[in-house]
């Protein structure tokens, strides 16, 4: 296989920076250490989180302390959020002179993000 950039992960994070990628002309790999997992259940997603969170283990740690939530399976820790979107950190981003809005917007539309609207 040749290519222009590898990215390592197949979640949120290096499916978007792949797309980016690919829609700027660079010919792109996705390397993924998981594997494709039916997810089934709300119940059933929570077991592919590292750590186990049903019996209160912690899973992976940052060097600060800070517990990291993740899988290893196609899509990541976005397969198992159950289809959630949500606007992460847009304030704090923006504390700092850092607008996000036309990224979160573009995001949802592609996406297909609206609100849920209980009748």
């Amino acid at each position: 296989m040749k290519s222009d950039i590898i990215v390592v992960g197949s979640g949120v994070g290096g499916a978007t920076v792949a797309r980016e990628l690919s829609t700027r002309g660079y010919k792109v790999i996705i390397i993924e250490r998981g594997k494709y997992c039916k997810l089934g259940t709300a119940r059933r997603a929570l077991s592919f989180y590292s750590g186990s969170l049903w019996n209160f283990c912690p899973g992976e740690l940052s060097e600060e302390g800070t517990e990291i939530l993740r899988t290893i399976m196609v899509g990541g820790s976005s397969m198992v959020t159950l289809g959630n979107g949500v606007r992460a950190f847009q304030s704090e981003f923006r504390n700092m002179g850092i607008n996000l809005e036309g990224e979160f917007k573009e995001a949802e539309t592609e996406l297909g993000v609206a609100p849920y609207l209980k009748d």
